[in-house]
């Protein structure tokens, strides 16, 4: 069932859905990454309390992978350590946009990455999903060297689209097609 999906990434990292027991967590978490997380992330700045994440966590309707939001934790070794998240599907065009983020602690091992490719994999292998989207911010040098590290095809550059807390937002849009995968 869609609403217990766990995704084995490999013998140390899981992907699994959210659960209100998780707002504790996920809100210390989100404490400790806030300066370095609301560079890129809009929503991180109106997490104010672990109500806010029960908030976040409560959007996830686990019906579909289609859904406006269905964010899953990355774990390594029981612990939270981001959230790897389908959202803004749409059912009739087979397509979904995948987001992420990581405590800093863990940026650049790989993590997200592994993660992405397992998410992947079972939007192509399990569900019928056509396509895959990425947005990062043209600052976030990390966050768009998952695309482009996973085979991903840059698609377009729109300026003043997107979240950057200081400056002007440049979102670039990278595809994948289940076709190509």
């Amino acid at each position: 069932m869609i609403k217990n999906l766990h995704i084995k990434v490999n013998s140390e990292i899981e992907l699994k859905v959210l659960k209100k027991v998780n707002a504790i967590e996920l809100f210390v978490l989100i404490l400790k990454n806030r300066e370095w997380l609301e560079k890129y992330i809009e929503w991180i700045s109106k997490i104010k309390t672990p109500y806010d994440v029960i908030d976040y966590i409560n959007k996830n309707e686990y019906k579909s992978i289609y859904d406006k939001l269905f964010s899953l934790a990355i774990y390594k070794d029981d612990k939270i350590i981001g959230v790897l998240s389908f959202q803004n599907g749409d059912s009739i065009k087979k397509e979904v946009e995948i987001a992420y983020w990581i405590d800093e602690k863990y940026s650049r091992q790989g993590i997200v990455t592994a993660s992405t490719k397992s998410l992947i994999d079972f939007a192509f292998s399990m569900t019928d999903v056509k396509s895959i989207f990425i947005c990062c911010e043209i600052k976030n040098i990390r966050s768009y060297k998952i695309p482009q590290n996973l085979g991903f095809e840059f698609v377009r550059e729109e300026e003043g689209k997107g979240y950057l807390k200081e400056g002007n937002p440049v979102k670039l849009i990278y595809k994948l097609d289940k076709t190509v995968f």
